[in-house]
């Protein structure tokens, strides 16, 4: 099974480009063999971003809408259906996923990327879709239209432009690691939806149809890539354009980023952790403090400080584990009084 991995690079926070530090969560949904998902997440390592991991299909489920609220952007990857469909995005039933539509009524923010995603759930264009339909609510799209290879003559977009009036700044013209990509979906947005990237060249039979679009629907922003970012021509691609949309939601109100977060040097140890778990952290004021032990499903499985008056400065909690606690990855959960932040912890016993 792959793990579930929170990365934090200190050099490479130091070397990226200074942005205000959001929260990130980033769902594997596909079982390509090439490696597109973490290639993608990669990206993020690159530009200093910590984020979990959420590998759908490892874990056989949709990550929870609680494990979800803790971060202020989810990125979604589905790549391609292939083998490994169908996609959890849909609950693997051809069903709205009441975990995102929970997360995005919430505030979230969502980043869909992928082929085949609307495939997967109404097979070939052309679909519309209207008020009550989770693509009109929270993608923004009035109308699934095209879908490259299929519907022009086996020919495949040959890449994407950012269109003149993208609110995302600093995005790159993007071909690919083939000629062209196959299974890519042009779509209608809604007329509150705005056009990220369009399809090029002029002489492609669906130039300048709209390929990517970006949704806000004022309580949460939704963008959604048509095509697989994974397979750009080169990894500079990748990582302009993940820096370009982090940069972007990085300018989005949140609750949860780690920015607010009022603590500093909060440490876990030793991590995989065996029977025994120590916290250590250095707070600016006193406050209400609360730890939780959350699995991967978002079910809290052990509560390890209730509502206790922390006070300023330094603080070290050891504890002991309960013996029934499964091996396996968690998320420790600490959050003080409005302000919240999270680790994951492996436990290995």
């Amino acid at each position: 099974m792959k793990q579930f991995i929170l990365l934090t690079s200190l050099i490479g926070m130091l070397m990226a480009p200074v942005r205000a530090q959001i929260s990130v969560m980033f769902v594997d949904d596909s079982e390509d063999t090439f490696g597109n998902a973490e290639l993608f997440a990669s990206s993020l390592d690159s530009l200093g971003i910590s984020y979990l991991y959420f590998n759908a299909l490892d874990s056989a489920a949709s990550p929870a809408d609680t494990l979800m609220a803790k971060y202020d952007l989810v990125i979604w990857h589905t790549s391609n259906v292939g083998s490994g469909g169908p996609l959890w995005l849909w609950n693997q039933l051809d069903e709205d996923n009441a975990n995102i539509v929970s997360y995005l009524n919430g505030g979230g923010n969502l980043w869909l990327v992928g082929l085949d995603f609307l495939f997967d759930r109404y097979n070939t264009a052309a679909d519309t879709f209207a008020a009550g339909d989770f693509p009109y609510d929270y993608l923004g799209v009035s109308s699934y239209d095209v879908q490259t290879y299929a519907d022009d003559g086996s020919l495949g977009v040959p890449f994407v432009y950012a269109d003149t009036a993208s609110a995302i700044e600093g995005l790159d013209t993007l071909s690919w690691i083939f000629s062209t990509m196959w299974y890519a979906d042009g779509v209608t947005p809604v007329a509150e939806a705005s056009t990220i990237y369009r399809m090029g060249d002029a002489s492609y039979v669906f130039a300048e149809k709209p390929i990517g679009i970006l949704y806000d629907a004022d309580t949460f922003e939704t963008l959604t890539f048509f095509f697989d970012l994974a397979l750009a021509a080169d990894f500079s691609m990748i990582k302009n354009t993940t820096s370009a949309v982090i940069d972007y939601f990085s300018t989005v109100d949140s609750t949860t980023s780690i920015q607010d977060f009022p603590a500093t040097a909060f440490t876990l140890f030793p991590n995989p952790a065996t029977n025994h778990l120590s916290m250590e952290v250095v707070l600016p004021f006193a406050e209400i403090g609360t730890v939780k032990l959350v699995n991967l499903q978002g079910q809290v499985v052990e509560v390890l400080l209730a509502d206790q008056k922390l006070s300023a400065g330094a603080h070290r909690f050891d504890w002991t584990l309960n013996e029934s606690l499964p091996d396996g990855l968690y998320v420790l959960q600490f959050n003080l009084g409005t302000h919240s932040t999270a680790k994951l912890v492996q436990v290995s016993k």
